[in-house]
């Protein structure tokens, strides 16, 4: 499937004005070369840092499960962009319409832990997808992700390890993230949700990374395994109906 040149330019500017962010993620995780989107992708991801984790090496949630698919995953999450706002890096900001076969959502977190410091959310929460998710940021972009003509994998938050800095107050509130982003995709026929702390439930270090809030290269691989399981048992169900 080509995508359109204004669309690979686009989504090239977009990469192009974080490339402070992105050099400075390159040093921390030693990596060398910043990430160029490819232009052959017929999947696209979009979230935060939980899903842009390793993408510079190409070991990023989104690039694990487009390999294991033997697709391309296009991965345009960028870390600590949030859900709310109006900046060109929030994440409704960073899709494009494409088109693709697959959008990967994930989203939340940075709003919750900047926002209301994982207490008291619920007004931020509502924002974001209500607790029926039938409303909110997070169901806009879902919505027009459908609509343009793609399937979506809508991505739950792991566990923390009770060394992260923010567990354990985050814990509930990433709960109830997942069981709201649970609740979007059980009333939408194209979508599925794909719960990362199946894989990542917080008693494993070794699929967490060091600074104990991100997916490891293990972690990685792991969720990475199960959301492409996720979206061929999505395909195959949709084939047959």
């Amino acid at each position: 499937m080509m995508i359109a040149m204004d669309t690979n330019l686009l989504l090239d500017s977009r990469l192009t004005s974080h490339a402070t962010v992105l050099v400075g993620l390159c040093v921390a995780s030693g990596c060398t070369d910043e990430y160029v989107f490819p232009d052959d992708a017929t999947m696209i991801a979009v979230g935060d840092s939980f899903l842009s984790w390793h993408k510079e090496d190409g070991l990023s949630i989104p690039e694990v499960a487009g390999r294991n698919r033997k697709g391309v995953m296009g991965n345009a999450a960028e870390p600590g962009a949030p859900v709310l706002g109006s900046d060109d890096w929030t994440i409704p900001h960073q899709y494009d319409s494409g088109p693709w076969d697959w959008v990967v959502v994930n989203g939340g977190g940075n709003d919750i832990m900047d926002r209301c410091d994982c207490r008291n959310c619920w007004r931020v929460m509502d924002r974001i997808i209500s607790h029926d998710g039938q409303t909110g940021a997070l169901r806009r972009l879902v919505d027009q992700a459908v609509e343009d003509g793609a399937m979506v994998a809508i991505v739950g938050y792991m566990n923390l390890l009770p060394a992260a800095q923010e567990s354990p107050q985050c814990n509930d509130e990433l709960v109830t993230l997942r069981e709201r982003k649970q609740a979007m995709a059980d009333s939408i026929i194209a979508a599925i949700y794909v719960d990362a702390s199946e894989a990542m439930d917080g008693s494993n270090a070794r699929l967490y990374d060091d600074d104990n809030l991100h997916p490891s290269v293990a972690g990685s691989r792991a969720v990475g395994r199960m959301l492409a399981d996720a979206m061929d048992t999505a395909e195959a169900v949709s084939a047959n109906e």
